[in-house]
């Protein structure tokens, strides 16, 4: 729970329900107010300039949308037509990720909403001005909040990315060793890949520091579990402490002072690994302390020129543009959605009958999971805050100030629990909706029956299409696995010719694949927890295959990890030897894509045989160590091979 967001944005709902109240028009405060409340919701997407763009992009479309909105009310037909192409338009954005995904689904909430107030064309302006002069009220706050602040995004995340490690010390098992965590790191590089404006240059440098070295304690503890395990397990509670403590000074602002345990991380190991770590440990203890002590204020920082490529965005909107693309087939979804819960509100006789279309439009995402448990949630969230809001409405007098007063009351209630339970986030937000609305409408406890068989209704709707004509992950999970195998294939060829030929060491190169590589299996994670979600009927891979080959590829990722710890010392010499046995990995890797392609022409592998060979073979003084790690490797590719061979329906 932020409490310093949720006050932010509810001092900016505040202000632009205000400000369109001052002008005696009560539509106005509801645009105002509308474009506030969306905008700050908004405000979680990205880190700095890309968390203004979002909010600016939010307001000029949900501005777009009042116009529209306004000026389609006066025909039925062009209302229901601009539902349906809003609807596709949201479906397909949202293949470009969640900012897109929160500008398409504000701009469609703001083109329901007032498609029910048909306006002249210059009242129909002045709501689309007042709605971004909301958002930008937002984003002011938002921005002018961060030269006070000291630095609360870079901290979290390598907080978080510290506390990840310290978890994964103290669960480092010799037995069955697993791969360090790597999202948190991704995490730490994309915030500091986007710069806070008028930041000092001595606090990025500093925060900069901290995320190499936490990749540096990553492989190295990698290298311990996978090699060095016994001999460092009386050391693994300290090291656990010790990063602990240095997630809790990164997240209070405050140097870390256990002095004792500083101390415990001074004492000298006769193990090298041990020796390694506990000196990468003293050094972000001794750099800690210096982003948390510099002032906020410095130089000014230019927009990631990166967030945003428009040439990969728009391929990405071309390739979903097939109904037997997830986005694609979304976007169809939504647009038929809205068209008929658009008509069912004017034929029905119901009064608000646009909370079927809200609903709808809110309820329907692109993958079942989330349609289905946030739809039951927001159809319950919706009915109880309905509920209450007609309560709260009987019970107090009804007039226009309190209404006011009760909208920026459960704003600021939806704000502070929008990260902590969804179900009440909709319960405030439904009730915020319901007062602010109230002040155009008529008396709200008139209309709560007909709100509530709307939501019904419109929930139900939502659901049904996507049952009739659903879109499943589980044919593509197995895309996703070839994909990171791809990804694991190139980073496994980079390190093998690096260490057969030192003067082929690219350690840049290698630091781009291996984030390729982060990235990629997030993406085969995210697949298969959606696909282990589904009904069975729809998988293209088993499910105990595609479980099995993911935890190969962790076993695989634990050895790369160790190698490239190999690799990127410069006391390791050329090691010809290898050059056998990377032949028979790469030929591995092209068995293993074969066989989960269908193919029938599958190359013969003999890994294990040239692992005994190169066990007769190298002479090196680590050579124990690098054995014990390819030795992971050929058991996590086997057994990838193996599963790999079993039927695949």
């Amino acid at each position: 729970m932020d409490r310093p967001f949720a006050v932010r944005c509810a001092i900016g709902v505040t202000l632009g329900i205000l400000a369109g109240f001052a002008t005696r028009q009560p539509l106005f405060a509801v645009s105002c107010g509308t474009g506030a409340l969306c905008t700050g919701f908004a405000s979680l997407q990205g880190v700095y300039w890309t968390r203004a763009a979002t909010m600016i992009a939010v307001a000029f479309a949900m501005a777009i949308s009042t116009f529209v909105g306004t000026m389609a009310a006066h025909s039925t037909i062009v209302e229901i037509a601009s539902l349906a192409l809003w609807g596709a338009g949201y479906g397909l954005i949202a293949s470009l990720g969640p900012p897109a995904s929160a500008v398409g689904v504000n701009a469609t909430i703001a083109l329901v909403i007032f498609s029910n107030y048909p306006l002249p064309m210059t009242q129909s302006a002045e709501c689309a001005a007042l709605v971004i002069f909301g958002g930008l009220i937002q984003t002011a706050l938002l921005v002018f909040s961060w030269p006070v602040q000291r630095y609360p995004e870079e901290r979290t995340a390598l907080a978080n990315a510290f506390s990840s490690l310290a978890s994964y010390a103290r669960s480092i098992d010799c037995v069955n060793p697993t791969l360090p965590p790597a999202s948190s790191l991704a995490d730490v590089a994309a915030t500091l890949s986007d710069p806070r404006p008028f930041g000092r240059r001595v606090a990025f440098a500093a925060f900069q520091t901290l995320l190499d070295e936490a990749e540096r304690i990553r492989s190295t503890l990698g290298r311990i579990a996978a090699t060095y395990c016994t001999s460092f397990l009386p050391q693994r509670d300290t090291t656990a402490r010790a990063l602990t403590a240095i997630a809790t000074a990164l997240q209070s602002g405050r140097p870390p002072s256990d002095e004792q345990l500083r101390a415990n991380i001074e004492i000298e190991s006769p193990d090298e690994q041990v020796r390694a770590l506990f000196g990468q440990l003293r050094a972000i203890w001794r750099n800690v302390s210096i982003p948390l002590r510099s002032r906020s204020l410095g130089h000014p920082s230019i927009p990631n020129a990166d967030w945003f490529d428009l040439a990969e965005s728009l391929a990405i909107l071309h390739s979903n543009l097939s109904v037997d693309a997830p986005f694609g087939r979304h976007a169809v979804r939504l647009a038929v959605t809205l068209a008929v819960t658009g008509t069912l509100a004017h034929v029905l006789p119901i009064q608000r009958g646009y909370w079927m279309t809200l609903t709808a439009a809110i309820v329907l995402r692109p993958d079942f999971t989330t349609t289905l448990s946030r739809g039951f949630a927001r159809i319950l969230g919706t009915l109880i805050g309905v509920a209450v809001a007609t309560a709260l409405v009987l019970a107090l007098p009804d007039t226009p100030h309190v209404l006011l007063a009760l909208a920026i009351f459960f704003a600021a209630i939806g704000y502070w629990t929008f990260q902590l339970n969804y179900g009440l986030y909709t319960v405030t937000v439904t009730a915020y909706v319901v007062f602010i609305l109230g002040l155009v409408g008529t008396p709200e406890h008139a209309a709560v029956v007909s709100r509530a068989v709307s939501t019904l209704i419109g929930g139900a709707i939502a659901m049904f299409s996507y049952v009739i004509w659903p879109t499943w992950e589980a044919p593509h999970t197995r895309k996703r696995l070839l994909d990171l195998l791809a990804a694991d294939r190139a980073y496994t060829r980079i390190l093998f010719a690096g260490l057969i030929d030192p003067t082929s060491r690219d350690n840049a190169k290698l630091h781009d694949e291996r984030a390729q590589v982060w990235s990629t299996r997030a993406k085969a994670d995210e697949s298969l927890e959606r696909m282990l979600s589904e009904p069975k009927a729809n998988d293209d891979i088993p499910r105990e295959t595609a479980l099995g080959i993911m935890a190969g590829t962790q076993r695989l990722g634990l050895a790369n990890l160790t190698l490239a710890t190999v690799y990127e010392s410069p006391q390791t010499p050329a090691l010809a030897e290898l050059a056998p046995f990377a032949v028979q990995v790469e030929t591995a890797f092209a068995a293993i894509d074969a066989l989960l392609r269908g193919e029938r022409a599958v190359p013969s592998v003999h890994l294990r045989d040239a692992y005994v060979r190169l066990q007769e073979e190298l002479q090196w003084p680590e050579r124990d160590a690098l054995l014990t790690t390819l030795d992971i490797m050929v058991d996590a590719v086997n057994t990838m091979r193996d599963l790999a061979s079993g039927p695949m329906t």
